[in-house]
């Protein structure tokens, strides 16, 4: 597998790390300890879908507060290239095959700023042919730094 130079990190894997899924948290320590803020990537999409998320009860898991949630995304902030979603993102991500329009999306704006992996939760969605996608366990041999 070859190394990836720029690394887009899907809304599934903020979440995770969030709500402490160890392999998340162990992936998101790995790639902000090796990598510069300016090779790692989210988007603002992911960041409002972490919000929602982590807004509403998940199970057993209590709604975060306010407080609780700000201070995560002051942490991507610091530490993740933030990417925006314009109209025309959209607009093209309905012409695509896959199903998952939301996915496509985060597809669209990571290929816009030429990154070469995506980290996911989810790979069923991200089955694209220029872009590599990984599981948070998969990526730390993956994204190894040179």
């Amino acid at each position: 597998m070859r190394v990836a130079k720029k690394i887009y990190i899907d809304a599934n894997v903020l979440i995770y790390y969030c709500t402490g899924v160890e392999k998340v948290i162990d992936c998101i320590k790995y790639l902000i300890a090796n990598r510069r803020k300016e090779v790692l990537f989210t988007s603002n999409l992911a960041i409002i879908q972490t919000i929602a998320k982590l807004q509403s009860k998940q199970g057993k898991r209590k709604a975060y507060d306010k407080a609780k949630i700000q201070s995560y995304i002051k942490f991507f902030s610091e530490k993740l290239t933030w990417l925006n979603v314009y109209d025309s993102d959209i607009k093209e991500a309905f012409l695509l095959e896959n199903k998952d329009i939301e996915d496509n999306i985060h597809y669209i704006i990571s290929r816009k700023r030429k990154c070469d992996m995506i980290i996911t939760a989810n790979k069923r969605d991200f089955d694209f042919p220029d872009v590599i996608s990984v599981l948070p366990e998969k990526s730390l041999i993956a994204s190894k730094v040179r």
